[in-house]
């Protein structure tokens, strides 16, 4: 049985850890690894078509699914919202992002994507999704990670997932420097993983090798970006800029 394909979070997770690294740990503190992932859940849905991001940043759920089937929400209506051009009519569905579309359709009035990234980023201790738990909840069940558990001397053991292989850690980013050394162009996915590897301060590891001309020609090609991912990622770099204010 073939190994599914890698989702766009699944890859930002994966960059942002390392099976050879002590203990398996991550490389970005708790904060902006959160908000890097919840943004990335975000694009993902807003790629399929389920979510929609209006001109003043606010996100709305476009479909949600009963059963098998997708069913439109006709509160949007009133709001006058469309499918954006880089989206299906009728979406696929990433059922491991149920959860996040039934928050964001159970809320009585809509709220704006900046707040929602903040929101999931969160713990469950802080009446957040744990934007990090979606993620590995799909990469446990396509077995991608595994449970190492370390003992300590008269303390309790640590439980985390590492990778199950090193290789997936570094491929997403590899290959993202591999085209840029190039001069080629990259898809949306590999774009909005590129920008949030940067946003989250991940690029000082996972895309060492870039110049600066080669960072200056990511930001042009960002600029070709759909307008709701382009705002997305405006509001996860306005969202990491809060919470390295509110460390201090």
């Amino acid at each position: 049985m073939s190994t599914p394909e890698l989702k766009l979070t699944d890859k930002l997770w994966f960059a942002m850890h390392d099976k050879i690294k002590i203990g398996g740990g991550s490389f970005l503190a708790a904060k902006p690894r959160g908000i890097g992932l919840a943004a990335a859940l975000l694009a993902e849905l807003l790629m399929l078509g389920s979510l929609l991001l209006d001109e003043d940043g606010v996100l709305f759920a476009q479909w949600v699914w009963r059963g098998q089937k997708e069913v439109p929400l006709a509160a949007n209506d009133k709001h006058g919202l469309q499918p954006t051009p880089f989206v299906p009519r009728t979406p696929e569905r990433e059922p491991a992002l149920d959860p996040i579309i039934d928050l964001v359709v159970a809320e009585e009035q809509p709220y704006n994507v900046r707040d929602w990234i903040t929101f999931l980023a969160q713990g469950r201790d802080q009446g957040g999704c744990r934007a990090e738990e979606l993620v590995l909840t799909r990469l446990e069940r396509t077995g991608y990670v595994m449970l190492q558990v370390r003992t300590r001397l008269l303390r309790r053991p640590v439980e985390r997932m590492v990778p199950k292989d090193s290789a997936y850690s570094g491929n997403p980013a590899n290959r993202i420097s591999t085209a840029l050394h190039r001069g080629q162009q990259l898809d949306h996915c590999d774009l909005v993983l590129a920008d949030l590897i940067v946003e989250t301060g991940l690029h000082q590891h996972a895309l060492a090798t870039l110049a600066p001309a080669e960072y200056a020609a990511l930001s042009e090609q960002l600029k070709d970006l759909p307008r709701p991912l382009r705002d997305l990622l405006h509001a996860t770099q306005a969202a990491i800029g809060d919470a390295a204010i509110t460390r201090r």
